[in-house]
């Protein structure tokens, strides 16, 4: 298992987020987004349409809309790509 070692500056980094007055809110962010280090941050407002005839509903503006600061994670990242195969050589010939 993979150990890490902070160095004095990442620990002072921690004591200052810790000691932050928006810990609270920075710690929710991270718990929404199931800890992911690069979330994708969405921003605008949200329309509901009737199916049936296509007419606006509902507009929530961007101030009071779940997504004018929410984050979500980031897809995972896609697999590397399978290593090349072996070149195939031919067999040289002894004499």
């Amino acid at each position: 298992m993979p150990t890490t070692h902070a160095t004095a500056h990442a620990k002072a980094g921690m004591i200052a987020r810790l000691n932050s007055p928006d810990y609270d809110r920075w710690a929710g962010q991270i718990r929404a987004t199931g800890g992911c280090r690069q979330p994708i941050h969405l921003r605008g407002k949200i329309d509901h349409y009737d199916r049936a005839t296509g007419r606006l509903c509902t507009a929530t503006p961007p101030s009071t809309s779940q997504t004018a600061s929410s984050a979500s994670p980031a897809k995972p990242a896609a697999p590397p790509a399978a290593p090349p195969a072996p070149r195939r050589t031919e067999p040289t010939p002894t004499t």
